[in-house]
């Protein structure tokens, strides 16, 4: 069954890989994204199967705008993907205002959204937040983003119950994920990058775009309010100095 499908962030990265699938499957995908270049060539190339919206969802206008712009389609909403996200540090290089702008863009974006779609939304649909590892561990410097993220693992259940006989809401937490892939651009990893891993490699775009795919499905309505964790295994491996071939340097390499 071919469904209407809107991504946000969908111009670049794992949301332009994700859009690109939903095309391949004969879906209407509704891209919105900051990036008027990239989002309006890619517009360009499919359509009239996706349609693309500039918008600033830093700010309340910008929101609006999309919500505005989706309903003015006349489509019902199938699948929503909140996968648009920015970081601007943590303690050491944010101030205020860049925290804002952060948890604007990564977590009242979604909310809003959501918000403004609930009449579109079709019987059965699903909303996938696409949250990080980074909601349940961090590396210095990291404070807008870990919160952002952490807070929209929350918002995932909370909304899920809200919207509990109208759609579905999940998240997926992706770990290192290497997003130049989506547009071909060649990146030399070091083999230690991908042997960290239990899995053995880096995660694609791909690793993503199935998980979504998945919880799209509406034979998946069972799985509701849960955080699908996607990183290789990273996030189940105990580390400690010496132990299993690792080392602690604390010293940044000049």
């Amino acid at each position: 069954m071919k469904k209407t499908v809107v991504i946000t962030g969908g111009a670049n990265g794992i949301g332009r890989c994700l859009a690109q699938a939903m095309l391949q499957d004969g879906d209407k995908v509704i891209v919105v994204d900051i990036d008027e270049t990239r989002g309006c060539a890619f517009e360009r190339a499919h359509t009239p199967d996706l349609v693309f919206i500039h918008t600033d969802l830093s700010t309340p206008e910008g929101r609006a705008k999309a919500v505005k712009a989706i309903k003015d389609t006349g489509l019902m909403v199938d699948v929503l993907v909140h996968n648009a996200a920015i970081g601007k540090g943590g303690l050491l290089t944010a101030d205020e205002h860049d925290f804002m702008d952060v948890l604007a863009v990564n977590l009242i974006a979604p909310f809003s959204l959501t918000k403004g779609l609930m009449g579109r939304l079709s019987s059965g649909a699903s909303v996938i937040n696409i949250a990080s590892t980074r909601a349940f561990q961090s590396q210095p410097d990291g404070e807008a983003y870990a919160a952002s993220k952490g807070g929209l693992v929350a918002l995932t259940h909370a909304m899920a119950m809200t919207l509990a006989g109208k759609a579905r809401v999940n998240a997926i937490a992706p770990g290192w994920i290497d997003t130049a892939s989506c547009t071909h651009e060649a990146v030399d990893h070091e083999g230690p990058d991908h042997r960290q891993h239990p899995s053995g490699r880096i995660g694609s775009p791909a690793d993503i775009v199935k998980a979504v795919l998945y919880l799209s499905d509406s034979d998946n309505r069972f799985i509701n309010g849960q955080t699908i964790v996607i990183d290789g295994g990273m996030t189940r491996q105990m580390i400690y100095h010496q132990d299993h071939g690792w080392s602690y340097d604390p010293e940044p390499k000049s």
